[in-house]
């Protein structure tokens, strides 16, 4: 793996593999987050992603890194999944990837949860910079059909209210402009985000890849022991207010507060934190490495698997297959545990062909 820069872009150049596929979804993230505004550009075994406007400078040679003129040795055998995450905490400490302080919150609520087949009924917003709030942003969306009477009962938004909203295409063009560039805080960001996606690429033909921060994820990796995690529960936990939990400007609201009460945390734990988002991509492209998983590899998986229970939340014991039957194989994810080197590494592919697309 190499990586140049050259005319503000920064190429990464990996060679091929699922390894060398979760280091470079790392470093495209890290690269962006750091300050870098435009989606990547990827052909062939080539990426191409703007160098972050912080200036950071990355080098990637097989024996060593070079983070902004920090050398940090590469102690083989270290997949280079590992050494992308070596990277991130690199970037960090060079302090080009803490939590931003300028953003916007935000928050859909919709007539359901396929952004295809559903449409957007309500934006809200809450832009803030220097850790304030300095504006806010709230509108109805007109849906082409009836809100579902299901959704009625949760969000108590009626089709008389939305019958003089905008159209999507009205509302999402005003949102865009007023969220800028500014990085997009939700909390499950990937719902929120396919639904602004989709029916931005829908309604005004515009490709929307922002950066964004999700409040869920990192609710789940702060308070693992929580009896939950939904928006209510974190507001509860992080001493928020949320009156009207269900509406867009309150949900907003709601989830700056929370955002902002989670980065107040000293550097360290938001170094920690910055990097827990890197460390499943990061145990699956060292595990399909076929890399021995000891020293460092094995510390990288050991704290990805630990990653991915909080992502996806403990798994369910297996049924007892019925009488006469064979056992069922063992599940994808119950796999990443079997002593089984083979049986270790389709699993990593598997699960990493799905994290990779999240």
């Amino acid at each position: 793996m190499a990586c140049g820069r050259a005319g503000g872009t920064v190429s990464l150049s990996i060679g091929r593999g699922p390894d060398a596929v979760a280091a470079a979804a790392i470093l495209l993230s890290v690269c962006l987050k750091a300050g870098a505004r435009r989606p990547p550009r990827a052909g062939g075994d080539l990426f191409d992603a703007p160098a972050p406007a912080a200036g950071i400078r990355l080098a990637v040679a097989p024996d060593r890194l070079d983070i902004d003129g920090i050398p940090v040795a590469r102690r083989a055998p270290l997949s280079l999944s590992s050494l992308a995450l070596m990277a991130a905490d690199a970037v960090f400490v060079a302090g080009a990837l803490d939590y931003p302080a300028d953003f916007v919150a935000f928050d859909f609520e919709t007539t359901g949860r396929n952004p295809v087949e559903d449409e957007i009924t309500e934006i809200g917003a809450v832009k803030v910079e220097a850790g304030r709030e300095t504006a806010v942003f709230s509108s109805f969306v007109k849906p082409r059909r009836p809100i579902p009477p299901e959704v009625v009962g949760i969000t108590g938004i009626t089709d008389e209210m939305v019958a003089g909203a905008p159209p999507p295409a009205e509302a999402l063009a005003r949102f865009l402009d007023f969220a800028g560039a500014l990085p997009l805080v939700a909390h499950n960001t990937p719902f929120d985000i396919g639904f602004l996606s989709h029916h931005a690429r829908t309604s005004l033909g515009r490709e929307v890849r922002p950066d964004t921060e999700d409040t869920l994820l990192m609710a789940r990796w702060l308070f693992p022991e929580a009896p939950g995690h939904r928006l209510g529960d974190v507001a509860a936990i992080a001493g928020v207010a949320l009156p009207g939990w269900h509406r867009a400007e309150n949900d907003a609201r709601a989830v700056a507060g929370i955002y902002l009460r989670l980065i107040a945390r000293d550097r360290e734990e938001r170094r920690d934190l910055r990097l827990k988002e890197y460390c499943d991509l990061a145990a699956l492209g060292t595990i399909a490495s076929g890399l021995p998983l000891e020293g460092e590899n094995g510390l990288v998986v050991k704290r990805g698997l630990g990653m991915m229970l909080r992502r996806f939340g403990p798994l369910p014991p297996s049924p007892p297959p019925a009488r006469g039957a064979e056992p069922p194989p063992e599940r994808t994810a119950e796999r990443l545990l079997s002593p089984d080197d083979g049986a270790r590494r389709e699993a990593a592919l598997i699960l990493l062909a799905g994290l990779g697309g999240s």
